[in-house]
């Protein structure tokens, strides 16, 4: 539009669009699936299958964004990096001061499986139970040890400390 009488502007409105929208990206990586969601709603990863996903979207400048990854059975979730995101704490909060980038690991586990070899106490899991773990994660093992039997540690598990019967 074109002012017909321009002589007489001589004050401005200033009109706030609003805060700034920021991006935030999630991708993917490793064998295992998962699906990455965010809580401001937006985000939607869904890793099916050995390719990996990306999704972007924008969220006002100043929010908090917490993404939460879910494994299915025969997957485990190994890892956030990026964005102040590290671990495996559900959710991982990112602040949308800036564009932002998150990746989520998603693994297959190794299959440990828990077994007692003498009698003299129980362990749980129980005897016999496969146990999912990450490559270079650790597991928890709870050994019960009857009365006059104390837990012995050898064969394919070396490592390791036991705290109470834990």
């Amino acid at each position: 539009i074109v002012d017909p009488m321009s002589a007489n502007n001589t004050s401005a409105h200033v009109l706030n669009a609003g805060t700034a929208l920021q991006p935030l990206t999630v991708d993917s990586s490793g064998a295992g699936q998962g699906t990455v969601t965010s809580v401001l709603p937006g985000i939607m990863c869904n890793k099916n299958s050995a390719a990996q996903c990306t999704d972007t979207k924008q969220f006002p400048g100043g929010s908090q964004v917490a993404l939460y990854a879910n494994a299915p059975t025969g997957s485990i979730f190994s890892g956030w990096s990026g964005a102040g995101c590290t671990g495996t704490a559900q959710p991982c909060l990112v602040t949308m001061d800036q564009a932002r980038s998150v990746t989520a690991t998603f693994s297959l586990p190794l299959a440990v499986t828990v077994n007692v070899t003498t009698p003299g106490g129980s362990v749980a899991p129980g005897n016999g139970t496969v146990v999912p773990v990450a490559s270079g994660g650790t597991t928890s093992l709870t050994v019960t040890p009857d009365a006059g039997y104390a837990p012995v540690f050898g064969g394919s598990c070396p490592a390791g400390s036991f705290v109470g019967n834990t």
